[in-house]
């Protein structure tokens, strides 16, 4: 049988793997942190208590809880699908860019109050153009002006420029999709949300998904983002289905 610091030692051994292990991943991302700190727990605990047979004692009941409940996020977050959590949109800066819908086979879809980001930026809204020539099925849905909800769904002080920005959009995404042949029109595809609340901005582009939900006391680039990787994945599913949902409910008028 192993003596209690050989043991340790073990322990030292298995959590420095973790640590490597993240060295390789991207520093930003979910996986990154969650193996560090599993693997800097691992360490930490173990060195508190070879500290703790110099003076006698046992380990500190706090960390083994931490530890614990490291263990618990770890499986919830790779069950559910999530990637990565941002408190506001700022901190996922990366979460969907230029080279991911270039990159893209599949699907884009988008869904927002005004999707205006397309507009302030139009390399984006030209980069959704050029996949919709390459077959790749684009659909926008934006708030139309008129929709009762916005009433209680928008900041009154900024409802006025909100609604600004809805027209400006649906002109604009319009114009660009009345450049495309007749085959291509079909794979953009443009809507506006007339009736029913949009309770989150949600992009998905092929099996990677952003959903950042709107809150009452925050503006949209306040509000906490989510980013969800595997299209069979729950939180992955949920949210498709809720922009399926929101975009059958859309029109073109």
């Amino acid at each position: 049988m192993l003596s209690r610091p050989r043991t340790d030692i073990i322990f030292i051994l298995i959590g420095v793997i973790p640590i490597i292990v993240a060295y390789f991943l991207h520093p930003e991302g979910l996986g990154h942190e969650l193996l560090k700190d599993f693997g800097v727990v691992i360490v930490s605990l173990t060195v508190v208590d070879l500290l703790w047979q110099l003076v006698g004692g046992e380990p500190l009941s706090k960390e083994i809880e931490e530890m614990r409940n490291l263990n618990t996020l770890t499986r919830q977050a790779h069950e559910s699908g999530l990637e990565e959590v941002g408190s506001k949109r700022t901190k996922l800066t990366d979460a969907w860019n230029l080279h991911s819908i270039s990159q893209c086979r599949q699907a884009i879809d988008m869904c927002g109050h005004t999707l205006f980001t397309l507009i302030e930026n139009q390399s984006f809204l030209h980069a959704l153009i050029e996949q919709a020539k390459r077959n790749v099925k684009v659909r926008l849905l934006i708030y139309a002006p008129d929709n009762p909800a916005l009433q209680t769904n928008i900041n009154p002080a900024a409802l006025e420029t909100s609604t600004g920005q809805m027209r400006n959009s649906w002109a604009t995404f319009n114009a660009e999709r009345n450049k495309l042949s007749k085959e291509h029109k079909a794979n953009f595809e443009v809507r506006r949300l007339h009736s029913r609340a949009m309770h989150a901005s949600i992009v998905r582009i092929d099996d990677r998904l952003t959903a950042l939900g709107y809150l009452n006391s925050k503006y949209t680039a306040e509000s906490p983002i989510y980013a969800i990787k595997g299209s069979d994945k729950p939180l992955f599913r949920i949210y498709a289905e809720e922009f399926d949902f929101c975009f059958g409910l859309g029109d073109t008028l």
